[in-house]
């Protein structure tokens, strides 16, 4: 059986550059961008379904505008940078099977350098990850880095849900939360509600006074 038969592969650039704000604090880090036929607007999180922004919205205290086009896009941008928070993802080009965007369909070709990111940032304390999946979410991908770099990969502990850790650089010692991911696969599952979303987002400290 000719197993390409049923499937088609495309490679992807990423489609958005890295989001560094003033001095950041946070760097929220995920995998990579929905199917562009699924995005709302052009920027990180816009697929349908996707609760990041929403548990963001509701961990900051703001009420989003808009949740189209290039006026969403602006809106989510002004906002992280008001609170110092960057965005970026794990993969920087990979192959897409069948314009699906599961992390399962994405098989990365080129990581972004986190840790190169990070040296050049000092000022980011904590680094967020939104999915936990080794191997193939954002954590796994960037666990790959390590061992790419020949860099102890960080115990993580699990505290009521909620995976943390710790990664030692040069200049700072990074504070690793994992939450679960906000996608719409683990919108139905208890564990995973809005309301556990929003409480580990909140422990994440993503507002800056």
């Amino acid at each position: 059986m000719d197993y390409n038969y049923f499937n088609s592969f495309k490679i992807e650039p990423h489609p958005f550059p890295t989001f560094i704000p003033t001095n950041p604090k946070t760097l929220i880090v995920g995998t990579f961008p929905t199917h562009k036929s699924n995005r709302f607007f052009e920027w990180y999180y816009s697929g349908e379904g996707n609760r990041f922004w929403e548990i963001v919205g509701n961990v900051l205290d703001y009420s989003f505008k808009h949740q189209m086009k290039s006026a969403a896009t602006l809106e989510r941008q002004t906002l992280m940078e008001k609170h110092g928070i960057a965005l970026t993802d794990m993969v920087e080009r990979c192959y897409r099977r069948n314009t699906l965007s599961q992390d399962h369909h994405l098989f990365p070709i080129d990581l972004k350098d986190l840790i190169k990111l990070l040296t050049e940032n000092p000022s980011i304390e904590t680094v967020v990850f939104t999915s936990r999946t080794r191997v193939i979410g954002a954590l796994g991908l960037f666990e790959t880095l390590l061992h790419q770099k020949g860099l102890i990969v960080p115990p993580m502990e699990n505290r009521d849900g909620m995976l943390e850790g710790w990664l030692p650089l040069k200049h700072n010692e990074i504070s690793l939360l994992v939450p679960y991911s906000p996608s719409k696969t683990l919108a139905e599952k208890e564990f995973a509600s809005s309301k556990t979303l929003i409480r580990m987002y909140q422990s994440c400290s993503l507002r800056r006074s």
